[in-house]
């Protein structure tokens, strides 16, 4: 079994050479009381938020092998919590500490999530059995927009009072590609990208269900007791107002509610407000069908992304004056519309952000290439080398439309203008106020 400890950096440096680790995080010998607290995997985050928020010393997470102990461990109670919790009575030997993780940021709340990948289950087998009493939302929450965000955080707030582990249950994939798959969506994120974004939204855990017609056949009791009762242990269950569930979609926050008196769990339905309107995924895929990347950001509440491996082009930016780095734009994820924008490429192996000009579709100007493409052309940059570098590429605003030039000339000329266009809109988005 693997257990887990906060720690400041400097006292695990310590333990190293001193071959013991036997000191908390917040600097107590514990040597003297006999024991060192530590979590389960679902419970350190929580723990971490309660006791260590104030902390502000670089941490880390210790990852232990109880196999490997050369001390015991014992499950016990602590005050204020009916969950128990693993004791290492005696110092922890550095050969059972297997991983380690860097919480060297001083975060607390929901921005805690962004420290560590935010564990996905993909089936009910990988719900893990010791799983407490949860907080749980449900929502297809693809794109992860204000509105899924301000559910999150209504939930993120009841699992903080009652010392619950929050869990995020979505669909993968989306239902309408099972039930009516020629009207199917476009996704504008993939399950990985959904996770890390719930994660910053306040989420402890995914559990992608692996939605197929079984499921859809369930009627909402069985959904509610196979789910949110026998798996998830569900003690208050957060969903959007409009939330429909279970066979025919019989099942509303009504049947939640009418089924959580006789289960031990509450539900409560929050509208997904925006202003002027309510906001949701078909307006943002709206959105990017007309290339409003601006309008797609607000209902995001950050830009709207595209994610992949760049790949060798044509090269025939970079014989233009103005190289480009590609990434196919073909697969099933949504695109913002054939077009020109302004907007950040960002290196996913250092972090580095760099400001672009970007062409999203197939160059018509030139004959023979029809697979679209993402292509950045980084600002004043002719010296970065990035085929086979993960990249993120953020649209801030559309500059125009594709258009097939009769010339390279125009081409190159419209290109210089373009550059200085997406400078100046550039500039300006950086001096908005946030």
């Amino acid at each position: 079994m693997r257990i887990f400890h906060v720690a400041l950096a400097a006292e695990w440096e310590a333990a190293l050479e001193a071959g013991a680790y036997t000191v908390s995080t917040l600097g107590r010998n514990l040597a003297d009381e006999g024991f060192i607290h530590c979590s389960h995997e679902d419970q350190w985050q929580q723990v971490r938020r309660d006791y260590y928020a104030d902390v502000t010393q670089p941490l880390v997470l210790l990852v232990v092998d109880t196999d490997r102990l050369t001390s015991p461990v014992r499950e016990d109670g602590v005050p204020g919590s009916e969950r128990t919790f693993p004791h290492v009575y005696g110092p922890i030997n550095p050969d059972a500490v297997v991983e380690t993780r860097d919480l060297s940021l001083p975060q607390t709340g929901a921005a805690l999530s962004r420290l560590t990948p935010v564990p996905i289950w993909r089936s009910l087998d990988e719900v893990p059995t010791d799983l407490g009493r949860t907080a749980v939302v449900i929502g297809n929450f693809d794109g992860v927009h204000l509105g899924h965000q301000h559910v999150v955080a209504r939930a993120r707030e009841i699992a903080d009072a009652d010392g619950l582990t929050l869990v995020v249950v979505t669909f993968d994939p989306h239902p309408m590609a099972v039930l009516r798959p020629e009207h199917a969506p476009s996704p504008l994120t993939s399950i990985e990208t959904r996770a890390r974004l719930l994660g910053e939204a306040g989420a402890d855990a995914v559990f992608a269900l692996p939605f197929d017609r079984e499921i859809a056949g369930w009627s909402p009791e069985e959904f509610i007791d196979r789910i949110l009762v026998e798996a998830l242990h569900a003690s208050a269950v957060v969903v959007g107002a409009n939330f429909r569930f279970g066979h025919r979609a019989a099942g509303d926050v009504a049947t939640l509610r009418g089924a959580g008196e006789s289960r031990d769990f509450v539900a409560e339905g929050i509208a997904l407000d925006g202003g002027p309107q309510v906001w949701s995924s078909t307006y943002v895929r709206t959105c990017l069908a007309t290339g409003d990347v601006a309008g797609a950001a607000e209902a995001l509440g950050r830009p709207f992304t595209v994610r992949g491996v760049v790949v060798e082009g044509d090269k025939r930016g970079k014989d233009l004056g103005f190289p480009t780095a590609n990434v196919p734009a073909s697969g099933p994820l949504a695109t913002p519309a054939d077009g020109v924008y302004a907007g950040w490429l960002r290196r996913l192996d250092t972090g580095e952000r760099f400001p672009a000009a970007i062409s999203v579709g197939t160059n018509p100007t030139f004959d023979g290439r029809r697979e679209s493409r993402v292509e950045s052309y980084v600002l004043d940059r002719a010296d970065l080398e990035l085929y086979g570098v993960e990249v993120e590429v953020g649209f801030v605003d559309r500059l125009r439309g594709m258009v097939a030039f009769d010339s390279v000339d125009k081409l190159v000329a419209q290109m210089h203008d373009d550059v200085e266009e997406a400078r100046r809109v550039l500039a300006a988005a950086d001096e908005e106020p946030s």
